[in-house]
């Protein structure tokens, strides 16, 4: 259920937030089918909640594969700390056709 908030940093604005229906997920797979690295990056960032720098500075030293599923250790840069993220099977996918 959506409900309608105030956020104060858009200085008495009201923010309207949805979150994304699986038809706009085909949508937006479908978009972006021809362009696997992005579709591996959005792929990823969608399910597993890191911050876009954290993200961006990924390589391939950073991922296990186990052959059934890949495994991001992340090093958050907010904390240093490293992070072990299991990804689910369409993101692990995704990112072995990039």
């Amino acid at each position: 259920m959506f409900i309608e908030s105030h956020n104060p940093s858009h200085k008495g604005k009201i923010t309207t937030t949805d979150p994304i229906r699986g038809h706009d997920i085909a949508k937006i797979r479908e978009y972006l089918k021809n362009k696997p690295r992005d579709l591996a990056i959005w792929s990823v960032g969608t399910n597993c909640a890191l911050r876009g720098g954290d993200l961006l500075s990924l390589t391939w030293d950073d991922t296990e594969d186990d052959g059934e599923r890949i495994t991001l250790l992340v090093k958050e840069q907010k904390t240093g700390k490293i992070r072990r993220i299991p990804l689910n099977a369409q993101a692990s996918t995704d990112l072995r056709n990039c």
